[in-house]
């Protein structure tokens, strides 16, 4: 839901989930599907973007520090 009045509110803004493959899910704004990354992916994804939502409690030690 968060994600959603986002994008209502910033719709020039591209939102990249990155994680998992979330294609079979019904998301009701615009994304960019990453998918699972390596870590130097994941760097290079985190260094175009303006912020980040970590969702997970489990892989934190991969969020930009």
């Amino acid at each position: 839901m968060a994600l959603d009045l986002f994008h209502q509110k910033h719709p020039d803004y591209i939102i990249n989930l990155a994680g998992w493959d979330v294609s079979d899910y019904s998301l009701p704004f615009p994304y960019v599907n990453s998918k699972t990354l390596e870590i130097h992916q994941l760097n290079d994804l985190y260094n175009k973007c303006a912020a980040g939502l970590v969702i997970s409690l489990t892989n934190m030690s991969l969020t930009a520090a």
